[in-house]
């Protein structure tokens, strides 16, 4: 292969990879939605019963229900409690897979924002898991958040 060709594949290998990496919370809402980005490599802790609080402003909060799962060499999405807060979904135990979707965080009637997400189930296992959802949102958006299930 010709070196410049090779230079530009490398070239435009380069570029996609950036843009993969610039897909930031920014890019994470929908149209004029506030952005977010999706907390990875959380787990909630065994002894979590079913009253959480949909909205976690602080850190020590935070590591009262969820513990980092740092597996395969994976490291949980960083938190700055300082300029951002969490907003929460946990739903019942299940053995059902089930998966939990952002689908919108907008601007509310008053000064309140409302966040949606969508539930997706698929077979039944032979294991109980309880389906969580964590989503990172900067402070200036306020925290009084209405949570909603998008209907099926």
């Amino acid at each position: 292969m010709e070196p410049g060709k090779l230079i530009i594949k490398i070239a435009a290998l380069l570029f996609i990879l950036v843009q993969l990496s610039a897909y930031t919370m920014a890019d994470r809402s929908a149209g004029d939605g506030i952005p977010y980005e999706i907390a990875d490599r959380y787990f909630l802790k065994n002894d979590v019963g079913n009253e959480m609080p949909s909205v976690i402003t602080d850190a020590a909060e935070f590591n009262e229900y969820f513990g980092m799962a740092t597996v395969m060499g994976g490291i949980p999405t960083p938190i700055d409690f300082s300029q951002n807060y969490v907003i929460t979904v946990v739903l019942p135990q299940t053995d059902t897979v089930t998966r939990l979707e952002p689908v919108s965080l907008k601007q509310g009637c008053a000064d309140n924002i409302i966040f949606t997400y969508k539930v997706i189930k698929g077979e039944k296992v032979s294991y109980t898991m309880r389906p969580i959802l964590v989503v990172i949102v900067d402070r200036q958006y306020g925290t009084d958040v209405q949570v909603c299930s998008e209907r099926n």
